[in-house]
């Protein structure tokens, strides 16, 4: 009995993954990743959604464009306590960027300003669908 429940225990904690996706059940959110996942892997980078991260681990990416113009991206990674950051065009260009600070600066003051929290464009009211204007997305993953 005993070793059956430890195995059982095994078999659970290790099928136990932690992640919580959200991922809106918006109108635009299937027009918008049709590009941005184009554009992932024009620059050979691996979606977002699918990634998996190491504990300490972080990323997250600000998507301009879709509308008429071109998509650009930010994506700024905390990997293995190293940070680094890359502008993404839509051809498929990727160039590592350096920020005036440090990227854990930058992050932090993008937590404090509440970039993990910011609501999806259908939570808010008044809601408008612009065409020629430009639209943001923002995709992060983090474990801690």
């Amino acid at each position: 009995m005993r070793t059956t429940l430890w195995v059982t225990l095994l078999l659970t904690a290790s099928c136990t993954t932690g992640i919580r996706r959200e991922i809106p059940q918006a109108i635009w959110e299937p027009i918008f990743f049709k590009t941005i996942d184009s554009t992932v892997a024009g620059a050979k980078m691996q979606e977002l959604r699918e990634k998996r991260l190491a504990r300490s681990d972080l990323e997250v990416r600000v998507w301009a464009g879709f509308g008429r113009s071109c998509l650009e991206g930010l994506v700024i990674q905390r990997e293995a306590g190293s940070w680094r950051a890359y502008h993404v065009q839509q051809m498929g260009e990727s160039r590592e960027v350096q920020p005036f600070r440090s990227w854990k600066e930058v992050w932090n003051d993008l937590v404090a300003l509440g970039i993990l929290s910011l609501p999806d464009s259908s939570a808010l009211p008044n809601g408008r669908n612009i065409y020629d204007g430009i639209s943001y997305v923002v995709e992060y993953q983090t474990k801690g």
